[in-house]
């Protein structure tokens, strides 16, 4: 048995010389060690290239997915509260103001005073006292 032993010993003695790719060459330096590491590792990942590309792939699209999908909601709520926000100003703007729909229908400016009517039509006088003939109003001049 420590014959077994010695042999199975010396062997792996053996394995460790042959591990050299040449025993006449000094054994290689720190740095050749590191690039002949750097290399065994640009094989693996060279290797590995298409799945690790798949892999960030189907993350990647997954991020876009839950980044569009709250976007989308973020849009929805603001289109849902700008809607609900203007829906009361639309009902108001729906009813017109009788004062905003006379001054809008009238060519007369404001601050101009009644003059008189002259021919079923109303006739102003602005303050610069220039005269405006205004038939918007004339049923002010219809007589009762």
């Amino acid at each position: 048995m420590a014959l077994a032993a010695i042999l199975v010993a010396g062997s792996a003695l053996a394995q460790e010389a042959d591990f050299r790719p040449n025993p006449f060459r000094p054994p290689p330096s720190e740095q050749e060690k590191q690039l002949i590491q750097d290399e065994r590792t640009r094989n693996i990942v060279r290797g590995m290239q298409s799945e690790i590309v798949d892999k960030v792939a189907i993350k990647f699209e997954r991020k876009i997915d839950t980044m569009e999908q709250s976007l989308k909601q973020k849009v929805d709520e603001a289109v849902r509260s700008a809607t609900s926000n203007l829906a009361p100003a639309n009902s108001k703007a729906g009813e017109p103001n009788s004062k905003e729909t006379e001054t809008a229908k009238s060519l007369v400016p404001e601050g101009a005073t009644f003059v008189a009517c002259v021919n079923k039509k109303a006739l102003y006088r602005d303050k610069d006292n220039t005269l405006i003939q205004d038939a918007s109003d004339s049923n002010r001049c219809v007589a009762p």
